[in-house]
C-alpha cells in the first residue's frame, strides 16, 4: 500500500535518519505532486486529518481527484470524516 508505505517513510524512518540522509523528495511532496494538490492548502488537509483521524495522504489524493485547483475546505472536512475513524 503506497500511501501507507510513504506515510511511514516521513513519520517513522525519516526522523531516525535525520543528520545522516537526506530525502531531496519527502513523500508528503510526493503525494501532493501526484494529486495535483497545492501546498498552499496544506493546512487545510492537515486540520481535517487531524480532526477526524484520517489518513492525511489518501485525503490529499481523494480530494485533489474531485478539485485540485481550489478545494474549498467543506470538501475537505467531508471527505475526512468520511474516511476518518471519527
Amino acid at each position: 500500500d503506497l500511501h501507507t508505505l510513504l506515510s511511514r517513510i516521513d513519520n517513522i524512518i525519516a526522523p531516525m535518519l535525520e543528520g545522516h540522509y537526506h530525502n531531496p523528495i519527502p513523500p508528503l511532496q510526493l503525494i501532493l505532486g501526484m494529486g495535483g494538490c497545492h501546498s498552499h492548502y496544506l493546512p487545510m488537509f492537515k486540520s481535517a486529518a487531524e480532526k477526524n483521524n484520517a489518513d492525511l495522504y489518501r485525503l490529499i489524493l481523494e480530494v485533489s481527484a474531485k478539485d485540485k485547483k481550489a478545494p474549498p475546505q467543506e470538501m475537505i472536512d467531508e471527505y475526512a470524516r468520511t474516511m476518518g475513524g471519527n
